[in-house]
């Protein structure tokens, strides 16, 4: 099983998380438009099964506002449709 971790204390715009993104999950720009595209993107172009941790989330959250929180609901979306093929983990 894959994991890859977001290290939050790292991110502190939207390009910063994009680029996290790209280079531990493959995802390229497009999936990036909007939250949509972004589920979609992590649904079908992501190798799984896959554990994804998301670190320092506060701090990151912090650093997005609320755009932070659209994200982590996108994970737990993804999660729940894909089940015990993705696995997302949030540590404050």
């Amino acid at each position: 099983m894959n994991k890859i971790i977001i290290q939050g204390c790292d991110i502190t715009t939207r390009e910063e998380l994009y680029n996290v993104f790209h280079q531990q999950l493959g995802l390229e720009k497009l999936y990036f438009e909007n939250l949509d595209t972004l589920r979609d993107g992590l649904m079908w172009h992501v190798p799984v099964p896959i554990t994804v941790e998301w670190t320092h989330y506060t701090v990151c959250r912090y650093a997005l506002g609320a755009y932070a929180d659209q994200v982590l609901n996108v994970f737990y979306e993804v999660q729940e449709q894909l089940e015990e093929l993705f696995t997302f983990r949030l540590k404050f």
